[in-house]
């Protein structure tokens, strides 16, 4: 039994509706947390006229014919690296905003992504979350349509996709089901409606799938579980006697390193349930960097971005996942990421 994990793939489109969000999103909404000088930018933004005004400006300066000019390209590397005297959140969001304008007609990362899976011939697939940028309709399209195409490559395969943050944005606060609905009509997800965990049985491995991203407004990120789904999943993973345990969500649970995003907020009840019942390996996205880690003897791999959301102007590759199971066994303890090279 073989399953590849990707991540993160953040589909986008230049369509008039996504572009202007694009750019508040990624933008604006960045002011209020603390950018430096930017008090006479947030004071435009609250008014709903002046905002329309701004942004139908910014529209004018970025694009031209439903194109990002060469030149807003060049002023949002400089400043994004540089900062030029403005925050750090506001430099990071000046760089996705970057990344996603220029790589959403860009399919070349994805062809040679599709071109791999094929080759490495894996029986399921694991998609750990944001396929989207700002769950958009023509996002979600996008996603569905490399999904039905990578399906027909691997006819024998199986696919499993879980919701990230960005899969879920922009629903009202406290409801998030207009979103997951999305999420199942586009993606046909297993879990559709929100019934999580959702368990899956292959040869030898339960697949559990969880929700991680919590009711969201505009600029949420927060991950956690919920005592309802830790239960459930206890009852599950206790039913479960033989054979290989993974559990699949959106959401990290401990930071590589000494700065970054929240973890999963409930995550160390996950991990001792995990250690309690024999999880094999845990998969996850949402931080754009490949890594592994044990924590409290459970394997936890996670798959960054696959199509290299964060800075694909600076990398030469992109990695992913491809574990193998045998006799109700992950085979490689210690797996190593498959990295594809990509043209210059």
């Amino acid at each position: 039994m073989r399953i590849a994990h990707i991540s993160d793939l953040h589909f986008a489109s230049l369509t008039t509706e996504d572009r202007a969000e694009y750019v508040e999103k990624f933008l604006w909404r960045a002011v209020p947390v603390g950018v430096a000088g930017a008090g006479g930018i947030a004071w435009l933004m609250r008014d709903p006229k002046r905002r329309k005004t701004v942004l139908d400006l910014v529209e004018r300066v970025l694009f031209e014919k439903g194109k990002i000019r060469p030149a807003a390209i060049i002023a949002a590397v400089v400043l994004g690296l540089t900062g030029l005297g403005v925050g750090y959140v506001y430099r990071h969001a000046i760089m996705k905003l970057l990344v996603v304008l220029l790589y959403a007609e860009d399919s070349k990362i994805r062809e040679f992504l599709l071109k791999d899976l094929v080759d490495k011939r894996p029986d399921h697939i694991v998609v750990s979350g944001d396929l989207t940028s700002i769950a958009s309709d023509a996002e979600f399209q996008k996603a569905a349509d490399f999904v039905r195409v990578l399906m027909a490559k691997l006819p024998n395969a199986s696919i499993t996709i879980v919701p990230g943050n960005h899969d879920l944005e922009d629903a009202d606060a406290g409801s998030d089901k207009p979103k997951l609905h999305l999420f199942a009509k586009y993606l046909g997800a297993s879990s559709d409606g929100g019934s999580f965990p959702s368990v899956r049985r292959f040869d030898g491995v339960t697949l559990v799938e969880l929700r991680s991203p919590i009711s969201l407004t505009n600029a949420g990120v927060s991950g956690a579980l919920g005592s309802t789904q830790i239960k459930d999943l206890d009852d599950i993973l206790g039913s479960q006697q033989h054979g290989a345990k993974v559990l699949v969500m959106h959401h990290h649970l401990k930071n590589p390193w000494k700065v970054g995003m929240q973890p999963l907020e409930d995550g160390k009840d996950l991990i001792a349930l995990a250690k309690t019942h024999g999880v094999e390996v845990i998969l996850h996205g949402h931080k754009h960097s490949v890594y592994k880690q044990v924590l409290n003897g459970v394997l936890v791999l996670c798959a960054g971005t696959t199509t290299l959301a964060d800075s694909p102007v600076f990398r030469g590759h992109t990695k992913y996942w491809v574990l193998d199971f045998e006799d109700g066994r992950l085979v490689d303890r210690k797996p190593e990421p498959v990295t594809i090279k990509l043209p210059r």
